[in-house]
């Protein structure tokens, strides 16, 4: 009885980043022998590119969930066929990354080393010519629409490139903007703060002159009062003097009044005493 021919049911083959392709399904009919690590061949406009699992990939198993990863050690490229390829020559040719997936099984066979050469060698029935021209047909509709994808994808990138550039320069403009017109604002306060600095040092030494001002006003001040103290004791003086030099004078008026009144009377005796 002939060995079933192994198969690679798909479930997931997409771009996780722009440098790195993750790839998922289930094998059947792989046998006890498992074919170890995988690697990923992909062929397009700039020849073929070899991408190899990552550390943290498992081998793939018969009837497991398996899943691996493929990073680009160089620029990644685009291309229009993937292989997957396992130790041993065998290799499944997976459709392109990200293709809208129809809703019945995506099972493709796993093809052994010597498979290609017999099937080149040997004449191919119709039906066979049919199915391969029908999945053919199958996937140039989706490299159609993985390449439609693509670009539209491309100039949807171009768009938020230009839209991300536009909003830099809008956000470097306005940073700009605000960084001179902070600029201004802290010239602005250090004038206001150095003008109100000179105003204060202004009044505290008109302040200070002013109180030397009014020091001496009450030195002038206590000056002339003392000065008007002495004017009035001199005044007091004078007018006790001058009380007095009329006391003095009154009483000189009172001897010479009774000088004279005495004068009168002795005239008065020499006229009765002459014969």
């Amino acid at each position: 009885m002939a060995e079933p021919q192994p198969s690679f049911e798909l479930k997931r083959f997409t771009w996780a980043a722009p440098d790195r392709l993750d790839l998922a399904g289930i094998f059947s009919g792989l046998g006890a022998d498992p074919p170890g690590a995988a690697s990923l061949l992909v062929t397009g406009a700039a020849g073929e590119h070899r991408l190899s699992a990552d550390a943290g990939s498992t081998p793939p198993a018969d009837h497991d969930q398996w899943a691996a990863t493929f990073t680009w050690q160089e620029p990644p490229v685009a291309f229009e066929a993937a292989r997957l390829e396992l130790n041993g020559g065998r290799h499944v040719e997976l459709p392109p990354p990200g293709a809208r997936r129809a809703l019945r099984r995506q099972v493709f066979e796993v093809h052994g080393p010597d498979e290609d050469a017999g099937r080149d060698a040997s004449a191919e029935s119709p039906i066979e010519a049919l199915r391969l021209q029908a999945a053919l047909l199958t996937a140039e509709e989706h490299a159609r629409e993985e390449h439609a994808a693509a670009q539209q994808a491309g100039a949807e990138l171009a768009r938020a490139q230009q839209d991300l550039a536009a909003e830099r320069a809008s956000r470097a403009a306005d940073a700009e903007r605000f960084r001179e017109t902070l600029e201004r604002f802290r010239v602005a306060a250090d004038e206001a703060v150095a003008s109100e600095q000179d105003a204060a040092k202004q009044q505290g030494t008109d302040l200070h002159e002013a109180h030397q001002a009014l020091d001496g006003l009450r030195a002038e001040l206590e000056q002339s009062r003392q000065e008007a103290a002495r004017l009035q004791s001199a005044l007091e003086d004078a007018a006790e003097q001058t009380r007095a030099a009329r006391a003095d004078h009154a009483q000189a008026s009172g001897a010479f009044d009774e000088a004279c009144a005495g004068l009168e009377r002795l005239l008065e005796q020499l006229k009765s005493s002459r014969p």
